[in-house]
């Protein structure tokens, strides 16, 4: 038998079979990711494998809501003082949320923010009609490093409460 018979020609995983994998995967653990326990900032996620950049790396998992939802919740969580996890996006020209705040399972919603260092990046991506979210490697990410994303925020009374986000 040929050599090239034997070993086939790796190719790169296109977008489509990325995007397919994580919405496919069982639990976001088989998909090189942990959590472990940071001192300041609580839950963290971690690589277990190594990142490539461009390479998909979990999904931002949660509810789909209007702008007018989102705002109704972010008020009901500030009055019961739960944490939030709306993130904000547009779609078809229209603005929509995700609403990750209660436990689903998913570890996207865990990933913690950096404005100075973030080593992945948010992108929309819509498969089968849908929008989804994802974060992706901004760089080549080793396993054992903090996964880490801007989150934007620029809303000062935010800002003021949560003094993590303008010094991370």
């Amino acid at each position: 038998m040929p050599k090239e018979a034997r070993y086939p020609i790796r190719r790169k995983h296109s977008e489509t079979d990325m995007v397919r994998d994580l919405l496919t995967a069982k639990n976001d653990f088989q998909l090189g990711l942990e959590i472990k326990f940071c001192p300041v900032k609580g839950r963290c996620i971690f690589a277990t494998k190594g990142f490539k950049k461009g390479e998909y790396v979990v999904e931002y998992a949660g509810e789909l809501i209007t702008k007018q939802e989102a705002n109704k919740r972010d008020n009901a969580y500030a009055n019961s003082g739960r944490g939030c996890f709306l993130l904000q996006f547009e779609h078809q020209g229209k603005v929509l949320f995700l609403d990750a705040t209660y436990e689903s399972g998913r570890l996207g919603r865990l990933v913690n923010h950096s404005s100075r260092k973030p080593n992945c990046y948010i992108k929309k991506v819509v498969a089968s009609g849908q929008p989804h979210i994802f974060l992706v490697a901004k760089q080549d990410i080793c396993a054992g490093t903090e996964l880490l994303w801007n989150y934007g925020e620029r809303r000062k009374n935010i800002l003021k409460y949560n003094t993590w986000l303008s010094n991370s």
